[in-house]
């Protein structure tokens, strides 16, 4: 029997563990938890370790963005940082497999013009352009910052049916990074929604700019109100139609709300950072129906989320 030894090219290791489950795939193994032996602690992760390149991956990161693609089958991940590496330009994706159980990851290769590695970026799924169904395939990056530190304000797409990447040009947003984005559109065509976010030098205001995947419109449809807060928080509490403050680092998400008896779509924001403190509120900016094309904002509760 022949026996190699490799050195992991990264020079990185698990966790010690014990009890895992190790499952060989072509040149891939994935290993699926276990339990520290010291601690006890058991593990939920998958981690695949890449034959050819002696990598584990995904590597440890933070500030990188993921999105449910292909009907909720998978979560496709890109970019971030760790203190080794500084920002990364790779994409994983996690196979949920959800008829067997077992989760796993794999980085496929990806075509395309890739875009400059970046963390703090933000990302959401749309529609493609070509595309005759609205199942969302394209998954729209915009901003972050790049290994030299340079805020960037640029939008690029990965077709995750075809995985290729494509560079669209600049966003009309100016710098950002620690922003959010949501899906949404201006008319006919699909576009991000961003709110907040970090320029470089200072704290982006509280607008809402509607910035287009296709022909790169980019269009301010509001700004954000305050619609009371979880916890009360510093920061929050603002009240109904107060503006919130600027913030970076906070999550947002899209919605459904009852504004008034037409149901119509909004965008929730938990949280975030200001150079004074922590924030635990909660803003939600609701689009009337009659402001589709364009226009200020409306309130209302949190309750009233759908």
């Amino acid at each position: 029997m022949d026996q190699e030894e490799h050195d992991l090219r990264d020079g990185r290791t698990l966790p010690d563990r014990a009890g895992a489950a190790a499952v060989a795939i072509g040149r891939v193994v994935y290993v699926l938890g276990g339990q520290d032996p010291t601690t006890g602690v058991c593990f939920n992760d998958v981690l695949a370790l890449d034959c050819d390149a002696w990598e584990w991956s995904p590597p440890p990161r933070n500030s990188h963005v993921a999105c449910a693609i292909h009907g909720g089958r998978r979560i496709v991940m890109y970019g971030g940082a760790n203190p080794d590496d500084g920002p990364l330009g790779d994409v994983h994706v996690l196979d949920l497999r959800p008829n067997i159980g077992d989760a796993f990851w794999s980085r496929p290769a990806i075509g395309g013009q890739a875009p400059e590695p970046r963390e703090m970026h933000a990302a959401c799924m749309l529609p493609a352009a070509a595309a005759k169904s609205e199942e969302p395939s394209e998954m729209m990056i915009v901003g972050g910052r790049s290994a030299s530190g340079t805020v960037l304000g640029d939008v690029c797409v990965l077709d995750v049916n075809a995985m290729r990447w494509a560079r669209r040009g600049d966003a009309g947003v100016g710098p950002v990074c620690a922003h959010a984005i949501v899906p949404w559109s201006l008319g006919e065509e699909p576009a991000g929604l961003v709110f907040g976010g970090f320029t470089g030098e200072a704290l982006r205001g509280v607008e809402l700019r509607a910035v287009t995947s296709w022909t790169l419109q980019s269009v301010v449809v509001g700004a954000a109100a305050g619609a009371g807060a979880s916890g009360g928080g510093r920061g929050g509490g603002r009240g109904p139609g107060k503006p919130p403050d600027a913030r970076f680092a906070h999550a947002a998400l899209r919605v459904n709300a009852r504004a008034t008896a037409t149901a119509t779509r909004a965008m929730v924001v938990f949280g975030g950072v200001t150079p004074a403190f922590d924030l635990n509120d909660v803003v939600m900016w609701v689009e009337a129906e009659k402001e589709r094309g364009g226009g200020g904002p409306a309130t209302a509760d949190a309750s009233d989320l759908d």
